[in-house]
Formats: structure tokens, sequence, C-alpha cells
């Protein structure tokens, strides 16, 4: 039974000193009025995150989201694992006010290999989070739907009009 054991425990430690999953935190401050939601992206090229069609831009991965952790215009730090090995890029926090349909982007970013708030496993100190206070205006969620809508009334148009010709 202690073989057993003492085999499950090094093959856990194996698997977790093997691993190149780092843990970054994350928090936010001066919190634009009517953000419901907080997302941290990485961005591979470095350069400000975007929405088009409900879909990041190009290189964009959402890692985290966190719904409960605001107190007036702050969100608690947050520790968020990622699991992708970077040697380059950036990372963001993203905020977003569904009831309007609108997202702003911080100002700031965090190096991909930030050594203050980024650890290199679950089990160090994080020393300082990744805590932006200036973020983007709103802007507006473009929807596939209105962007279809636009195409057929397009099309729809042009049908009729040749119709008549």
């Amino acid at each position: 039974m202690n073989k057993t054991v003492l085999t499950a425990c090094l093959v856990f430690l194996t698997g977790v000193l093997a691993s190149q999953a780092v843990v970054i935190g994350w928090a936010a401050e001066s919190v634009p009025t009517g953000t419901e939601y907080a997302s941290l992206v990485y961005v591979a090229d470095g350069n400000a995150p975007s929405i088009n069609n409900n879909v990041w831009s190009p290189g964009v991965e959402s890692l985290a989201w966190n719904v409960n952790a605001f107190e007036g215009t702050t969100l608690f730090p947050q520790e968020t694992t990622d699991a992708t090995t970077r040697n380059a890029g950036a990372y963001y926090v993203v905020l977003f006010n569904y009831t309007d349909g609108q997202y702003a982007v911080s100002q700031s970013s965090l190096a991909w290999n930030d050594t203050a708030s980024i650890s290199t496993s679950e089990f160090d100190i994080i020393t300082d989070y990744f805590t932006p206070n200036s973020f983007t205006g709103w802007a507006p969620v473009p929807e596939p739907s209105t962007a279809m809508l636009l195409v057929v009334g397009a099309a729809v148009a042009a049908l009729r009009r040749r119709k008549h010709m």
C-alpha cells in the first residue's frame, strides 16, 4: 500500500513539475459603470483585442471570465491558469456590458513574461497583480444577426430592382 501511495505522489508531482502552465494574477480598478462581466484574454501579437461579429480578432484567446467579483468600480483579484507555453504577446482585461451589448479593453497590457504578475506554477506566490485602472470607452459588440439582416435586405433590394428593369 505504501508503495502505491508513494508512486501516486511521484506521478502527480512529475505531472505538476512537467507542466508549462503559468498562473496570472489580475484585477481591475476604475471599472466603467455598467460592467457586468470581465475577461482575461491573451493576444498573440500583443495589440489590443477587438471583437467582430461576436468573434475575437485573430490571435486572441479568452482565458477566464468573471461575473461575481465586482464591488463598486473594482474587480477583486483573480488568479487564472494559462496552460499554453508563451514566448510573445500580451494579456488584457476586457469588460462587458451585455445589457447594452458593449465592451471595453484595458489601456495597459501585461507582457507574457512579467514575473511579478505571472508565477510559474500553482505553488508559487504571485507578488503583484496586473490591475489596469483605465479602459477604452464602451464600444458596441457587432452582432452577426444585424450584419445578416443588412446583407439579406441588400440582396432583396437588388432582386426587386432587377425584376422591375
